[in-house]
């Protein structure tokens, strides 16, 4: 995937722009380019966003994102927009991140305060049969 591509950009931008809450201070700016995925940084007049796009075979993030919400809203970030299809996310921003705020081996007592939390969040999530995933407690129209 070319993240770099103006008609992709073009593409990305003018989705943001139909989904983020405010007005959209230019430059969108991207500050994360992997093989895997990519994240544009987007000043608004209400805020920072973020807008994260997957490869195709990182695509299955939005829907998850969207099953973890349902689940355990206290621990995902505010969505503003997600297109499940395409893989992208429009989040708004979470404030700074831990190795911004901590130094070092300091960061460690952190995360084994939070990562006994994310492996409960783990449990919650079983692989239906299809190998999607589903939480025990949402189920669709159709009752899967």
């Amino acid at each position: 995937m070319d993240w770099r591509d103006p008609d992709w950009l073009k593409d990305a931008h003018s989705w943001i722009r139909v989904h983020v809450p405010g007005t959209v201070i230019e430059p969108i700016e991207q500050p994360h380019l992997y093989p895997w995925a990519t994240v544009l940084r987007v000043p608004t007049s209400g805020g920072v966003a973020w807008f994260k796009a997957n490869a195709p075979i990182q695509r299955y993030e939005a829907a998850l994102v969207l099953e973890l919400v349902d689940v355990v809203p206290e621990l995902i970030v505010e969505l503003v927009a997600v297109d499940v299809d395409r893989g992208w996310l429009l989040m708004r921003d979470a404030g700074r991140r831990l190795r911004e705020l901590v130094a070092g081996a300091e960061q460690i007592k952190h995360w084994l305060a939070i990562l006994p939390r994310y492996a409960e969040l783990q449990l919650l999530l079983p692989l239906s049969s299809n190998g999607s995933w589903r939480s025990a407690s949402r189920t669709n129209a159709s009752g899967n």
